[in-house]
């Protein structure tokens, strides 16, 4: 029996909701999407999410209620926001995620990037360090979000190095492409950096997991195709400015881009469109596949559920909809650190 499905949010205030349904979920781990179960299939996997809150996390009473639903159904271990709020304070995001997330052996740990109107936004339940803004030289929108997050050794051979991005959107021929690839120049030159212990006070241990995240919004057909594909290679294009290319994985190779896709519809889409522009995978999670694992990757969209699955998940059919929660679905993956490369 999964507990979670009689969590109910019409009968328990929200927050009593979410201390009941900590209570009473099950300790065992058995990720079945068809069933409605998001748990990880094994315990010691860390799961990473990134979302884009759409200016509503924290700000938008209206979406508290959701926002904690799907907060419980994923569990996360380690989240990217995009497009928090500059009044939303680091300690307001502690506070709700200790609220919602949070039991006697867990207190979040939150840092946030540049303020640019909106920020991204680390957020952990194991310690931060090395918290940076942005690369050096600098990159583009909103700098690029980073920390060191302590994993626990009796699960992960290494830590992991979060780096969280929200970059410059749409393709008005205002130079957004090449503002793109300026902050995919300055995020791989930063990579090589720390692998090679080439900046001051920053050095990554070998080994060390790295994941790039966020709303990369990569857009415009065939012409969004060069930033993508050269932070994977490691391609820089401005080398005047941030020196020469760099093979980002520790074994030379190039880093993996990893693909979202709806378990339930199979959809691979991440925004959920517009009147003007149809969905698309805007959000991304790149990552070194020499150290790193991956069990299970998903993106969470309430629509495309039943209501058996949405019982089990504790979640309603909306509350992943467009001005509910956001435009944006969160995307969901589970990892083992192994922090050594073939």
């Amino acid at each position: 029996m999964n507990a979670m499905k009689y969590c109910k949010p019409e009968s328990i205030a929200i927050f009593a909701l979410a201390t009941a349904c900590l209570a009473l979920a099950s300790p065992g781990a058995a990720y079945d999407p068809e069933q409605g179960d998001f748990s990880k299939s094994e315990d010691d996997l860390i799961r990473v999410v990134t979302y884009n809150t759409e200016r509503r996390f924290v700000a938008d009473p209206a979406s508290d209620e959701a926002y904690a639903r799907v907060l419980l159904a994923l569990r996360p271990d380690v989240i990217l926001f995009e497009e928090i709020i500059p009044e939303a304070t680091d300690e307001q995001i502690a506070e709700r995620l200790n609220s919602v997330l949070g039991d006697l052996s867990t207190q979040w740990h939150v840092y946030s990037g540049i303020s640019q109107r909106l920020r991204n936004v680390i957020a952990s339940r194991y310690p931060l360090s090395m918290m940076r803004q942005d690369t050096d030289p600098p990159s583009d929108s909103r700098g690029v979000t980073m920390a060191l997050v302590d994993l626990p050794d009796d699960t992960s051979s290494a830590d992991l190095y979060l780096m969280g991005v929200h970059l410059k959107c749409c393709n008005g021929g205002r130079g957004e492409q090449a503002r793109r690839q300026k902050s995919v120049d300055a995020m791989i030159s930063w990579i090589g950096k720390g692998r090679d212990g080439n900046e001051e006070n920053f050095e990554l241990a070998p080994g060390t997991a790295i994941i790039a995240l966020g709303d990369f919004n990569f857009v415009g057909g065939p012409a969004a195709v060069p930033p993508l594909d050269n932070f994977l290679a490691g391609d820089v294009i401005d080398e005047a400015t941030y020196g020469a290319d760099v093979a980002a994985d520790w074994d030379g190779s190039a880093l993996t881009n990893l693909l979202a896709v709806d378990p339930i519809s199979g959809e691979n889409f991440t925004w959920q469109g517009n009147g003007q522009y149809p969905p698309g995978q805007l959000d991304r999670i790149i990552y070194s596949d020499s150290v790193m694992e991956v069990a299970e990757s998903f993106v969470l969209n309430t629509s495309s559920m039943n209501p058996a699955q949405l019982g089990v998940a504790g979640l309603e059919a909306t509350d992943t909809n467009i001005g509910v929660t956001s435009d944006h679905l969160p995307f969901v993956v589970d990892f083992r650190v192994t922090g050594t490369s073939d």
